[in-house]
């Protein structure tokens, strides 16, 4: 009986974290958009004003010789124009074009969360993902154990992130190439080649050439993803037990449901009690009292492979959910201590 009732307190939590936020964004009226700082729980070491989703469609960047002149120079002028420079080894010009290929926008979207994880994806669909630290000036980005770090600053309420990369010849370090790019806040719109400030993905689900993968097709994950997804089972790892949501009226019931604009509500249970963690723990597993009512939260979610980060957008506070092919089910996982100090790992099966 005791895990049942830490049970019924990893579904009290998972309704607190957003409940919370939710409330506290109401009071907020500065959320990053405006140059503003994060408001939330972040992880140590991360600087909460780069915590969100930024898109670059403009840079400027330079090439150099080990004699430190320059050969090449480019700088976006939109996201589908280009001019470029080029010099010989003495810095005489040697051409000067603008390229402009509007069936090809080129962009980023560099997506921080508060939970030092990051993610980032391209107008070709890659997607690399990992961890990130930031702090005086340094934005550090590990992936399979590789840190790269790149100096950052804001111009306003733009994030400019500089790189630098320097090659080797007859034993001299040189600067070979130095790169700027002007991030702004939310998400690229591929339909309108124009960055979303609210922060929400818009896919056009086509292929733009033979050798460039769609963005986000119609029979990938986050095409999947669309819909409503019920909670049906609860189970707790190193442990025997499973608990199977009955139907809508149980106290476990939940749902998520995923639009394609990058929103998405949550819908829970709340019998109205004290929102503390350690009043929630004396819940236990039973049918939903009729003073209950079926709430929703509305949030925002990124993806990433087969993991969904949702959040409530102002403050960019949420939860991880990962997809479980076997089960065609997404999964929330939650470690939770008991009253005799065992952690417990509890799982939360969606389906649509």
């Amino acid at each position: 009986m005791n895990n049942f009732r830490l049970l019924s307190f990893t579904m009290a939590l998972l309704a607190s974290v957003f409940t919370i936020t939710a409330c506290g964004g109401d009071d907020d009226d500065d959320n990053n958009n405006g140059g503003g700082t994060y408001q939330g729980q972040i992880a140590s070491g991360l600087d909460e004003k780069l915590v969100g989703s930024w898109t670059c469609i403009v840079s400027e960047g330079w090439e150099y010789n080990a004699n430190a002149t320059t050969l090449v120079h480019w700088k976006d002028l939109s996201v589908t124009s280009t001019e470029r420079w080029e010099y010989d080894d003495n810095g005489k010009q040697v051409s000067h074009n603008t390229y402009n290929e509007p069936d090809k926008p080129e962009w980023e979207t560099l997506t921080l969360n508060p939970d030092g994880t990051y993610t980032d994806i391209n107008e070709d669909g890659n997607q690399p993902n990992g961890t990130w630290k930031a702090a005086n000036g340094t934005l550090s980005l590990t992936v399979r154990g590789v840190t790269v770090q790149y100096p950052y600053h804001f111009d306003g309420n733009a994030l400019i992130i500089t790189e630098e990369v320097y090659e080797q010849e007859n034993g001299r370090r040189f600067l070979a190439s130095k790169t700027i790019d002007r991030y702004e806040r939310g998400t690229f719109n591929t339909k309108t080649n124009t960055i979303d400030h609210n922060g929400s993905y818009v896919t056009n689900n086509t292929k733009p050439d033979d050798d460039e993968p769609a963005v986000n097709p119609n029979n990938s994950f986050p095409s999947m993803l669309i819909g409503v997804w019920k909670s049906y089972k609860i189970t707790i790892n190193g442990t025997d037990e499973v608990y199977y949501v009955q139907d809508k009226n149980d106290e476990a019931y939940a749902e998520f449901e995923f639009t394609d604009y990058g929103t998405a509500r949550y819908s829970f249970w709340d019998d109205g009690e004290e929102s503390n963690a350690r009043a929630l723990i004396k819940r236990v597993m039973s049918k939903a009292s009729q003073a209950s009512t079926f709430t929703s939260i509305p949030l925002s979610y990124q993806i990433n492979g087969y993991t969904v980060y949702v959040y409530e957008r102002t403050s960019g506070v949420g939860l991880t959910l990962n997809y479980n092919q076997s089960e065609k089910a997404l999964v929330l996982s939650s470690d939770i201590t008991g009253d005799e100090g065992q952690v417990y790992t509890f799982n939360l099966f969606f389906r649509k």
